[in-house]
């Protein structure tokens, strides 16, 4: 049961790496904001439904998009619960003129 359970503990860290991205890539969009990456990764986790009690955060400044997901795996195991979480970071795409 055990080794079940870690088994759905790595597959919901998965799942959480990915969404977090998944919030980054649709927040860097030069028109893009914090609520088009939450949105993204909320429908991620809703098709793949692999975290239990998920909860995405997105901030946006000038220069940079962070997001954070949070959850817990699937019980198998009575009375364990595994939370995860992952963090992902990039850029902001912005134009840039020539010469500067």
């Amino acid at each position: 049961m055990f080794a079940l359970q870690f088994g759905l503990y790595l597959h919901a860290a998965q799942i959480a790496e990915a969404a977090a991205q998944e919030a980054v890539e649709a927040a860097q969009g030069q028109t893009a904001g914090p609520a088009a990456g939450r949105l993204a990764a909320t429908a991620l986790l809703n098709d793949l439904a692999a975290l239990q009690a998920p909860a995405v955060t997105v901030s946006r400044s000038e220069t940079g998009v962070s997001s954070r997901v949070t959850g817990h795996a699937q019980r198998l195991v009575p009375g364990l619960r595994l939370d995860v979480s992952a963090t992902a970071q990039g850029p902001v795409e912005r134009f840039v003129p020539e010469g500067t």
